[in-house]
């Protein structure tokens, strides 16, 4: 998350309006951060005891390879 790179294509602005694609912005930047706790919660739970079960951590990590 230091750094990325958006690519809009062309005419979305047109197409969405301003409302629209700010709408379309704030999901997109929601399910970023939703996204990055989550995989940040799995990484805290392979070396601290948060209480996720052993079996929903090795069925993530299959799911991620």
């Amino acid at each position: 998350m230091a750094g990325w790179s958006v690519h809009l294509e062309s005419g979305c602005l047109r197409r969405l309006g301003e409302v629209g694609f700010l709408a379309e912005l704030h999901s997109a930047v929601q399910a970023l951060f939703a996204d990055r706790e989550q995989k940040i919660s799995l990484v805290k739970a392979k070396y601290f005891d948060l209480g996720i079960p052993r079996r929903w951590r090795e069925l993530t990590d299959q799911l991620l390879r």
